[in-house]
């Protein structure tokens, strides 16, 4: 079974570039343009994602409201997060958002997809 990648991420354009490349290297992308919806797919995912690759600023939930939301939420809780943001203070960031990794952007493709395999584990039931 391939290994699901949720992709939160509001810009339509990088979104679409991520699952498509992920989608080469194998993995199966899922796509949601914020944090809400991201909760939302999670709510109903069966199995769950293997990582979440998570925009920091994003409207109507923002990176750092959705990680708040998924922490207080056992099914969902252990999903690693890597983060991906313009944001200077991403090291700061990634410490009190509790990321197990972060990605600056524009991303280098080489990084993401070390990362992404090395972050990605398998699945919960």
């Amino acid at each position: 079974m391939k290994k699901q990648i949720l992709i939160v991420e509001d810009d339509p354009a990088i979104l679409s570039v991520l699952m498509e490349l992920l989608t080469e290297e194998g993995y199966q992308a899922i796509g949601a343009a914020n944090g809400q919806i991201a909760l939302d797919i999670l709510e109903k995912a069966s199995p769950l994602p293997n990582l979440i690759l998570l925009d920091l600023m994003m409207p109507v939930l923002s990176g750092a409201q959705f990680r708040e939301e998924q922490m207080k939420r056992p099914r969902i809780s252990s999903i690693p997060v890597v983060l991906m943001t313009a944001d200077a203070n991403i090291e700061k960031n990634k410490v009190m958002i509790s990321a197990q990794h972060y990605l600056r952007k524009p991303l280098d493709i080489d990084v993401l997809i070390n990362v992404v395999k090395q972050y990605s584990k398998e699945s919960s039931p």
